[in-house]
């Protein structure tokens, strides 16, 4: 179908290229693995976060007074879940500048109530295009059928804090879920255990999660610290006086060097995967599986595949455990 939505991965390069050309700058999406206060800290500031599931019924209670003053809208299109959750933090955020095309779409949906919202964004040209550009190459082209009981259903949902109040915004509720008062400074603390206790309820043996911070791109801060350390820098020279400060200053600028270096090879390495994503690999990887077979060397690539799939899930299983102690731990207190 021509206006049907695909599923896309859930990367933080796919979403910030996603955000991207929707007409958003300034927006970095990055992966959390670790939900400790410092690592929290380091991402901020932090507008929202986006949290991928195994979805299972939820009949936390919503707070319908609320749609009245923020952006909600029911899922309405199979498959729009991920650009939902992104909208749900972008909409939100009074500080994002949103570019020409989300301006107008907010403009134009805010009288709206969340079941015609949901029916807009399916029926946004630009916004679909964008989502369906990042489109996982499948080998066979499928029919649409309605998910059943027995398949694996996987969601997205984003938390923002949204007039004071830290906000769950699931497109398949009535309503956002209000999750109590909070700031813009600590509603990170505040949603720590309100994820914490949502990974808890789940087996150990289900380690298929993924959570990801929707962040300020750092480039412009990092280039204003580069020009303020510039001119700082040659002050110190012409003065002639305090060679130790210029030293000082010096190894500042070479810190501020490293984060802009650092922080362009992830966006290089973001474009470099996208690109791959985009290509269609089945060809190939076809060939080389009957390459690999007719040499003999197919069952062992696919043993040492296996063993390092094991391995990856072990840790992942590990670091939810760690997760699920620190739940219960803080609900005994």
């Amino acid at each position: 179908m021509s206006n049907s939505w695909t599923t896309i991965e859930s990367d933080p390069g796919v979403f910030t290229q996603l955000i991207k050309e929707m007409g958003v700058e300034g927006i970095l999406v990055e992966e959390i693995y670790d939900l400790s206060e410092e690592a929290l800290e380091n991402l901020k500031p932090v507008y929202g976060l986006i949290f991928l599931f195994n979805w299972e019924k939820n009949d936390a209670p919503v707070d319908m007074d609320a749609i009245n003053n923020m952006f909600f809208a029911k899922q309405k299109v199979q498959n729009a879940c991920a650009t939902q959750a992104i909208l749900g933090i972008l909409l939100n955020k009074k500080e994002i500048k949103l570019g020409e095309e989300l301006e107008k779409f907010k403009e134009n949906t805010k009288d709206l109530d969340p079941t015609m919202k949901g029916i807009a964004i399916g029926e946004n040209e630009h916004i679909r295009k964008v989502h369906n550009s990042f489109k996982t190459q499948e080998p066979f082209e499928s029919d649409e059928r309605i998910a059943t009981s027995k398949d694996d259903v996987f969601h997205f949902i984003s938390y923002v804090p949204v007039n004071g109040s830290l906000m769950e915004i699931d497109g398949l509720k009535d309503g956002p879920i209000n999750h109590g008062e909070c700031t813009e400074e600590n509603w990170l603390s505040k949603v720590k255990p309100v994820i914490e206790k949502r990974i808890a309820q789940y087996q150990t043996s289900e380690i298929r999660f993924n959570l990801m911070a929707v962040t300020k791109d750092p480039l412009e801060e990092y280039q204003n610290e580069m020009k303020e350390i510039s001119q700082k820098i040659q002050t110190l020279e012409k003065e002639g006086s305090n060679i130790a400060q210029l030293e000082a200053a010096k190894m500042d600028k070479q810190d501020i060097l490293d984060k802009i270096h650092a922080h362009e090879a992830k966006l290089n390495r973001y474009a470099i995967e996208n690109a791959r994503r985009r290509h269609n690999w089945f060809p190939f990887i076809i060939e080389l599986l009957n390459i690999l077979a007719k040499k003999g060397k197919l069952e062992p690539a696919i043993a040492a595949s296996q063993e390092k799939t094991k391995k990856r899930r072990e840790e992942k299983r590990q670091r939810l455990a760690n997760a699920n102690a620190n739940a219960t731990s803080s609900e005994q207190k």
